[in-house]
């Protein structure tokens, strides 16, 4: 169990072998084993099962089981349980109450710190996830727990895997890249601009109804760049004003001008505009304005954007190439 352990910490992370993964997790004798180096073992064959095709309550029913057989680790598999559920299923309820009843004996482990932190970053809580994480790094911990907390319980890292692993990538993920569905939805071709309207929304509403909030803020702003209807737009103005973001305000206003055709808005917004990180997404916005079929059947207005738009492009050329 120990060299098995030992293998994994630093296994993850790098090219996956299935069957040599697979070798190790059933020729692995468990008996005389150290409770620290069984936990390790399940951890990583809780997601490993999942991303192969088993079911979420299989995953937590092991790693339930090993906090049963080893209460000193029960804290962590309890944490690790939850990371796991909201990471392939939703956020579970009363995640504030589990989390703060939960009292490891081993802190130096960081499991449950990571798990906290990468939950709070589906939440959107940047402040919360970085303090739990924060505190792991104030610590002293060992180089094999340390990689143990921070690359084999990353989100990016057990996910790669399922990418790697599976067949069929879920639909709807904890963080932007994790799910198909948003790749799905914006390279279908859509013979009215309002059904992709729909569909974005009634996506948005999927990934709020599971608690990934970071999904849907960055979902919301991608979406609101290939076309400004009214619901993405609503959407994303009440995700943005929940969660107290105004760092957008300007792509906003900008894509609130391009949905009323308020040229004269516009054109005062634009020439106020200063560069800043949603230059990309207002250059894409505004390159399909034109040709989209919100001007088809308006010529004059669409030749008055094109003056607009031009004048903007001309101020940052360096995005003229920009998609």
């Amino acid at each position: 169990m120990s060299s098995a352990a030992a293998f994994l910490k630093f296994y993850w992370g790098g090219p996956i072998d299935p069957s040599r993964i697979e070798q190790v997790f059933s020729e692995t004798e468990a008996v005389g084993a150290d409770s620290g180096d069984h936990f390790f073992v399940a951890m990583t064959r809780a997601p490993w099962a999942i991303v192969n095709g088993g079911q979420l309550a299989a995953a937590t029913d092991m790693l339930q089981a090993i906090g049963e057989a080893h209460p000193d680790w029960k804290a962590e598999a309890q944490a690790f349980a939850l990371y796991l559920e909201a990471s392939f299923d939703r956020m579970p309820v009363n995640l504030d109450e589990t989390l703060g009843g939960l009292r490891s004996r081993h802190p130096e482990s960081g499991v449950l710190q990571v798990s906290r932190g990468i939950l709070e970053l589906y939440r959107f809580d940047a402040q919360a996830a970085l303090r739990p994480l924060i505190q792991q790094m104030a610590s002293t911990l060992p180089l094999a727990w340390s990689r143990l907390s921070v690359d084999s319980l990353s989100s990016k890292n057990v996910h790669s895997l399922g990418i790697q692993a599976r067949k069929d990538v879920a639909d709807i993920g904890p963080l932007p890249g994790t799910g198909k569905a948003v790749y799905e939805l914006v390279t279908r071709k859509y013979a009215d601009p309002a059904e992709f309207d729909e569909k974005a929304a009634d996506l948005l509403e999927q990934q709020l109804d599971r608690g990934y909030i970071t999904e849907a803020v960055y979902a919301s702003l991608f979406m609101l760049s290939l076309y400004p209807g009214h619901k993405i737009l609503e959407i994303t103005q009440r995700l943005l004003q929940e969660n107290a973001v105004t760092s957008h305000a300007k792509f906003i206003a900008i894509a609130g001008a391009v949905r009323d055709r308020d040229h004269q808005l516009l054109k005062m917004l634009l020439d106020q505009y200063e560069a800043d990180s949603d230059l990309p997404a207002i250059t894409r916005l505004l390159k399909g304005v034109v040709k989209d079929h919100l001007f088809k059947r308006h010529r004059g207005v669409a030749k008055t954007f094109h003056q607009i738009i031009s004048t903007f492009e001309n101020r940052f050329p360096a995005q003229k190439g920009y998609n």
